[in-house]
């Protein structure tokens, strides 16, 4: 296994998540411990220990996350004994990952090395994208007390959800060399192209997953009618409640990702090893309608007016459509 060393020492005391206490003047530096030749790859979550040696030549995993630290290229979990890749390789035979290590206490006192972590491609490779959902519609207006008629105003009716954005398209080209098939991949929404490699016959994943369509608004409340009143010289009658506004429509969710792969024929056999799936989004949910408005109270005498009347709610949104997915097969100079 390969391995690159830049360790930079500051004296402190830390504890490894072992009984002992480490004196940072006995560290040589902090490594990755793993097996080089188990099945690993991009997207994948490795087997590893993040561990001390000292100069004395012993080995101390760390046991705890807490104070424990990575660059951003990687996800590395003491606790777990884990690490994950979160970087996305643009260039082909990106085996070599250099990952920052780093230990720090409650003082801000830190250790850090460096470490390599050596890819073999021999892991299944898992991708997924998810579009935008689409926004919520507005709340309705509520009604108000008129301040000429005696009856509430009614309300007004919520907005339409916007539609959900469809899933990513990608283009994807296939080829293989020796037992190493490789996998050009251009998201065309994007415009960003990933490269992926797997040796041998595990499978590749991509998921485009189409945004869930905006809530339909709430209705909003009818307004209150005015209360009777009786005066020396008129008498003026209560007024009924405004009816509240209907709730507005959820948007419809946005259509699954389409595929479009083209694979060498040196690598036709690979062909149902890709597995795609294109997932509609769904539609979004129906705003609640509004409430009615009170009535006005009666003057003696007088029958009590109506309330409002509640607004209907709205429908919930269409799911969208799975996207289209095409395999070619044809003969192309990769790069």
């Amino acid at each position: 296994m390969t391995k690159i060393w830049l360790s930079s020492i500051v004296f402190i005391l830390f504890a490894c998540g072992s009984s002992k206490e480490i004196n940072l003047k006995e560290v040589d530096h902090i490594f990755i411990d793993y097996n080089s030749n188990k099945a690993n790859n991009y997207t994948q979550k490795i087997d590893a220990r993040i561990c001390v040696k000292t100069i004395y030549g012993e080995i101390i995993p760390l046991k705890k996350d807490k104070g424990f630290s990575s660059s951003g290229n990687a996800s590395c979990s003491p606790q777990n004994e884990s690490i994950t890749l979160n970087r996305a390789p643009t260039i082909f035979d990106d085996s070599l990952v250099l990952i920052d290590l780093v230990y720090t206490n409650k003082q801000g006192e830190f250790v850090k090395s460096t470490d390599t972590l050596l890819l073999n491609f021999k892991a299944k490779i898992q991708l997924a994208s998810a579009a935008n959902a689409g926004a919520q519609g507005g709340i309705g207006s509520s009604g108000s007390t008129a301040l000429f008629f005696r009856n509430g105003k009614d309300a007004d009716p919520g907005n339409t959800g916007q539609n959900g954005v469809d899933g990513d398209a990608y283009i994807l080209h296939v080829w293989k060399i020796a037992d190493m098939h490789y996998i050009q991949v251009d998201n065309q929404t994007t415009g960003v192209r990933n490269t992926y490699q797997i040796r041998g016959i595990e499978n590749f994943y991509l998921t485009s997953i189409g945004g869930k369509g905006g809530n339909g608004g709430q209705g909003g409340d009818g307004g209150d009618g005015k209360n009777g009143e009786v005066t020396d010289k008129k008498s003026k009658s209560a007024g009924n409640g405004g009816n509240g506004g209907n709730g507005g429509n959820g948007g419809q969710g946005g259509n699954g990702g389409s595929f479009t792969i083209i694979i060498h024929p040196n690598a036709a056999a690979f062909q149902s090893n890709i597995r795609l799936n294109s997932v509609p989004g769904e539609g979004g949910e129906a705003g609640k309608g509004g409430e009615g408005g009170r009535a006005g109270l009666a003057n003696k005498g007088e029958s009590q007016p109506d309330n409002g009347s509640g607004g209907g709610n709205g429908f919930k949104g269409r799911k969208g459509n799975e996207g289209t997915i095409q395999f070619k097969n044809e003969s192309f100079v990769w790069e």
